[in-house]
């Protein structure tokens, strides 16, 4: 199964899934993909508020210090996180990176301790 997404100019995303031996597209309801797009929106309105105009999966490791700085608490969690999954610098850019885009998506400015638990938990799971 192959996923492919396509974004369209009014920030509205389609999921296109590509079975072999057939191709069907999935759409949501017309309300679920109204907010999709909402929200979207509302969290690129809130990237750019920051004056932010690099998207936040291509941020650089400064850029990062400036936006997606965490505070004590939030530096503590990615520290627990990282030692025990032994992740390496860039894998701890690109957590910082998905929390960053998970604070926009919650309209926030600061990103707290629980946009980096959200995104240490879409990475695969800690090693014990």
């Amino acid at each position: 199964l192959q996923v492919e997404h396509l974004v369209r100019p009014d920030a509205c995303l389609f999921f296109f899934f590509n079975v072999p031996a057939t191709t069907e597209i999935y759409t949501r309801s017309l309300h679920d993909a109204v907010l999709s797009c909402q929200r979207l929106q509302q969290a690129t309105a809130q990237r750019l508020s920051r004056a932010q105009t690099t998207p936040n999966s291509q941020l650089t490791p400064a850029s990062l210090d400036e936006c997606a700085m965490p505070d004590s608490k939030g530096i503590t969690l990615l520290e627990r996180a990282a030692s025990r999954a032994t992740w390496t610098a860039r894998g701890l850019q690109a957590t910082r990176r998905v929390a960053r885009t998970i604070a926009d998506l919650d309209d926030s400015n600061e990103l707290r301790p629980e946009h980096l638990a959200q995104a240490i938990a879409l990475r695969s799971p800690l090693s014990e």
